[in-house]
């Protein structure tokens, strides 16, 4: 027998059942799955890979020197084909349909790349090869006269491969184009329909690439299968990078009862909290690990003291991995060293998710603000963050969070430095998300059992349990969204300075003493003066470390 039971495997459907739950398949058509990838990672190789090499090896017969035209290259097919070009030779020429995916194949390091919004890449691409064109074109367009514009820029006996079923072309119509090309439809669903032990050899192909590291796992956007009709919906817009993995539902038994849950993190990757050892850092790290996590490094600028050491140890008791490290995240180099080395030589597994949710306050007004202030708000919210991206952006990451505040949206007396640095992280995801990149933010507002917030009141929000919080945290997560507030409105209030809708944030008598006035300018006043209030009687102190 090639695999025992409890053996992590993977594969892909070659039945005609669209997306089942259980799949039985032959043992040759299987794959040991590294203990160093996830099964969500295992999702994207098998399918794309095994339609690359039939696709670029089998059918084009692609050879070093040859200049090979990807289209879409930033979904899984594409990144696939990339990767077994580079292993042969090729120049790689690609296309995709928006600015995202754009930027993430030049992230690749693919030189040329260019946009699928009109015929003009086919000129672009003439220029590129000196005005020789391609020797191969992948082709997954179903638009005419895109694939007239790609015929016309192949040269004289070169290979076109069609793997869309739409528009397919006859070999009449080929000729027809005045082209010498070799036009070759595949029909994929076919291909694997009939996959059997004769033709194992395509599976033989693919297991001589893994041997020689050629295989990597495709980015991918995750979804849980319930939520498969979102997933459809986002697969369509055709945005994402990579693949799409739906992820089905864990079953087990608990306390004589049978739970059905679908775990957040993975247990064979490693997670990196910035501020760990902070009062936030370490309720997410236990929240992680009940979400399925079992390794993660708690970076912080100060080692643990006795109590965070005994808690470290009770979590470490059930099989899980917790280690705290000594890092300045505002130290760049400090950064990479940590991704780059430490993390391997503590014999973790990769880095795949990262939470920055180390902060520092320096209350006071700007008239008061200088530079020696500023720091500690500048390595928290902006170098800190912009090192973590250096440090991780050729990585396949799944999570890249940065703990942000409700401050960048809304601002805070006294707090300038704070809400620009916040300002700065929140603009962070989204430029990584520009670059096909995973990014996001949460706009916090203040929890009322953890985190330097809890001691304040803040008029307009009511706090935060620990329970809302990580809720909302989760469901962000599983929804894929850049940026989300996770605030506890009173009936939303701070709205009304700019939809004056409701009065209750403000009190009466301070309301009545304005004069009652609908006035935009007026009421901003008055809630100006009642956050300064609030600020001042509760701020006892004026700088708040959480690290």
């Amino acid at each position: 027998m090639k695999f025992k039971v409890g053996d992590r495997v993977y594969g892909c459907n070659i039945d005609s059942k669209k997306m089942p739950s259980h799949v039985i398949v032959e043992q040759d058509f299987l794959f040991h799955l590294s203990p160093n990838f996830s099964f969500c990672e295992g999702a994207t190789i098998c399918a794309e890979y095994l339609t690359a090499i039939i696709c670029l090896i089998q059918t084009a017969q692609i050879k070093s020197d040859d200049v090979v035209l990807i289209h879409n290259a930033s979904e899984g097919v594409g990144l696939s084909a990339i990767e077994i070009c580079r292993d042969v030779g090729c120049k790689i020429i690609a296309t995709a349909s928006c600015t995202r995916q754009q930027n993430y194949l030049r992230l690749k390091g693919i030189h040329h790349v260019f946009s699928l919004k009109d015929t003009e890449f086919a000129t672009n691409i003439m220029n590129a090869t000196n005005g020789k064109g391609v020797d191969v074109v992948l082709n997954f367009l179903n638009g005419e006269y895109l694939k007239n514009a790609s015929l016309k820029i192949c040269v004289k006996g070169a290979s076109f491969v069609e793997i869309s079923n739409i528009h397919l072309w006859k070999p009449e119509q080929v000729q027809q184009q005045g082209t010498d090309v070799k036009y070759f439809e595949v029909d994929l669903d076919n291909i694997f329909a009939k996959c059997d032990v004769k033709n194992k050899g395509l599976f033989d192909s693919l297991k001589a690439l893994i041997s020689r590291k050629v295989v990597k796992p495709n980015p991918y956007t995750r979804f849980d299968a319930i939520n498969l009709e979102e997933a459809l919906n986002y697969l369509e817009k055709g945005e994402y990078i990579g693949n799409v993995v739906c992820v089905m539902p864990e079953w087990k038994f608990e306390n004589g009862n049978v739970k059905v849950h679908t775990p957040l993190f993975n247990d064979c990757i490693t997670y990196l909290i910035t501020g760990g050892l902070g009062s936030l850092g370490f309720t997410f790290c236990k929240w992680m690990l009940e979400e399925g996590a079992k390794y993660i490094v708690l970076a912080s600028r100060n080692p643990p003291n006795q109590q965070q050491r005994k808690e470290i140890n009770e979590l470490n008791l059930d099989g899980k991995h917790v280690v705290a490290v000594k890092l300045d995240v505002g130290n760049l180099s400090q950064c990479k060293a940590l991704v780059q080395t430490q993390i391997e030589e503590m014999g973790f597994p990769p880095l795949r998710g990262v939470m920055h949710t180390a902060l520092a306050l320096e209350n006071g007004p700007i008239t008061n603000q200088n530079w020696e202030r500023w720091g500690p708000s500048l390595d928290s919210k902006i170098y800190g963050p912009l090192n973590l991206h250096e440090a991780t952006k050729t990585l396949n990451l799944e999570h890249f969070v940065v703990f942000s505040s409700i401050a960048s949206q809304f601002g805070i007396p006294f707090c300038c430095n704070y809400v620009a640095g916040n300002y700065f992280s929140d603009s962070l995801a989204h430029f990584r998300h520009s670059l096909g990149l995973p990014g996001t933010t949460v706009n916090w507002s203040q929890w009322g059992e953890v985190g330097v917030s809890c001691h304040m009141d803040v008029p307009g929000f009511k706090v935060l349990s620990t329970l809302q919080a990580l809720n909302g945290f989760d469901n962000m997560l599983r929804t894929n969204q850049v940026q989300l507030a996770v605030a506890n409105f009173e009936s939303f209030p701070l709205f009304n300075i700019c939809f004056p809708l409701t009065r209750s944030y403000v009190d009466e008598k301070e309301w009545n003493a304005s004069g009652g006035t609908d006035d935009i300018g007026t009421k901003s006043d008055v809630i100006f003066e009642q956050l300064k209030k609030s600020l001042i009687a509760n701020n006892k102190k004026d700088r708040y470390v959480e690290d």
